[in-house]
């Protein structure tokens, strides 16, 4: 037997009997596409579905397997149910929207990804089990925009960006939760809103611009690491601490590393919004903060009610407030120069957002003057006689030509990506975001253009490949 045949078929069974040691990317057990509009549909990549529901439906068929779904860009209303152990992924956060008329229900063990859920009385409801949010957008819900049944097992949410519903979050009692690295503004109400006996943690998010409190917890037997978050500019105060009657337990609640900057109330708040008298030391029992940064709120640092510093007489308390009054002309001159070095980086930031923006423009004027450049080498071949084409094929100089246009544009995209990455305004962000991958499916659809032109038959292509 050959030498080289008798390598190959060994090699063959190697990986026919071998088991693989990777595997390659996402795999999805159905596909979603709204914009999909052949007539043969089975949930496939090729032939995908044109809602959720039908791809839950089939889902739903599967106990075990066959629980991931991947959904394209396009606008979905559809109130949506996901059984235990679905995973929804989007194909981008911005352009993949669920528009729910009620909520999008999680029953447990979901998993979410690159999503915009856009209104509904609750954004998503997670009646019970547990529940991953990544990467999401939830806004413009006309109650809360992420919601937790009572007794929830788990909640994580992370980098996700919750906007403009009347609560950010409502976390009922007995729930765990983590949530790190979100940014929740502009709600109408609390940003955050935790009910008693909740467990967890939430680090590191930017909570900003809502109607009321930053943070709002009820102490009642909590245990909740409160930690580097940036709370500023809400309404009422950053964080409102409460005690109710009914869940008088005392609680762990540290709040550790925090910026608490700037809120129309006190910084930090002990509160009984139905009345009751938690004793002397219960507030002091259940808060710890450690290195926080609380500064230029409308009210206190720190409302008085909250006696965590050990000076509690009454004179101790007045002579507070006596050098509190004789600092005034201080911190007012404070506050000047804090406001005078705000616009300053205020100014340096919007120098460097337009600096960015004129780089982007020039990277958009020179991949629009390319892309006309390719639109008219394109018609110059497609106007290239048949029998000349018969002969010797499509124009392989403009080809080429088209070849390295495509390439430069593709460079130009990385750039303005990486330049975008960098700006602070949201909305802009989308616009160029949107933009870079309307051209990314240009080039796409060039390059699909030119490998046909290319493989097209022409019969001295067809001698050379003979004679070689």
């Amino acid at each position: 037997m050959n030498l080289n045949l008798s390598l190959k078929l060994i090699f063959c069974a190697i990986l026919f009997f071998t088991p693989p040691f990777f595997v390659q990317g996402d795999s999805y057990d159905f596909y979603v596409d709204k914009n999909y509009d052949g007539e043969e549909r089975d949930g496939s990549d090729k032939k995908p579905f044109k809602t959720i529901e039908k791809a839950l439906e089939k889902a739903s068929e599967n106990k075990r397997d066959a629980r991931k779904i991947y959904v394209k860009n396009g606008e979905y209303k559809e109130s949506l149910v996901l059984e235990e152990g679905v995973k929804i992924y989007g194909q981008n956060k911005n352009k993949t929207i669920i528009k729910p008329s009620l909520q999008l229900q999680l029953n447990g063990n979901n998993f979410l990804k690159n999503l915009t859920v856009s209104g509904g009385t609750y954004g998503i409801m997670i009646v019970k089990g547990d529940a991953e949010i990544e990467n999401c957008i939830v806004k413009n819900a006309s109650d809360a925009g992420i919601k937790t049944g009572e007794n929830l097992s788990f909640l994580e949410v992370k980098n996700s960006i919750i906007l403009k519903n009347r609560k950010g979050f409502y976390v009922q009692k007995n729930s765990r939760i983590e949530l790190s690295g979100n940014q929740v503004f502009d709600n109408l109400e609390e940003g955050i809103d935790i009910r008693e006996r909740v467990i967890g943690s939430i680090k590191n998010n930017k909570i900003h611009g809502n109607g009321e409190g930053g943070i709002e917890v009820v102490v009642g037997s909590a245990d909740i690491l409160i930690s580097r978050n940036e709370i500023r500019k809400n309404s009422a105060s950053g964080v409102s601490i409460q005690f109710y009657n009914e869940a008088n337990k005392i609680g762990k609640i540290k709040l550790s590393g925090n910026t608490v900057s700037h809120n129309g109330a006190y910084g930090i708040r002990c509160s009984t919004p139905s009345g009751g008298d938690p004793s002397s030391s219960y507030w002091r029992d259940s808060l710890d903060l450690i290195v926080n940064k609380i500064e230029n709120n409308k009210g206190k640092a720190i409302s008085g009610s909250c006696r965590i510093i050990q000076a509690v007489t009454n004179d101790e308390e007045k002579t507070n407030i006596v050098q509190e009054s004789k600092n005034s002309a201080i911190e007012s001159r404070e506050e000047e120069e804090r406001l005078l070095k705000e616009i300053e980086e205020r100014r340096i930031i919007e120098e460097k957002e337009k600096e960015l923006k004129e780089k982007i423009t020039v990277f958009q004027k020179n991949i629009n003057e390319t892309n006309l450049f390719i639109v008219d080498r394109q018609q110059q071949i497609s106007d290239s006689g048949k029998f000349k084409i018969f002969l010797v094929g499509y124009d392989t100089q403009k080809i080429r030509e088209i070849n390295l246009e495509t390439e430069k544009n593709r460079q130009q995209l990385i750039q303005i990506k990486e330049s975008v990455s960098l700006l602070t305004d949201y909305e802009e962000k989308l616009s160029f975001e949107e933009y870079v991958k309307n051209q990314e499916e240009n080039i796409g659809k060039i390059n699909l253009w030119v490998g046909e032109k290319e493989r097209k038959f022409s019969l001295f292509g067809w001698l050379a490949k003979i004679f070689n």
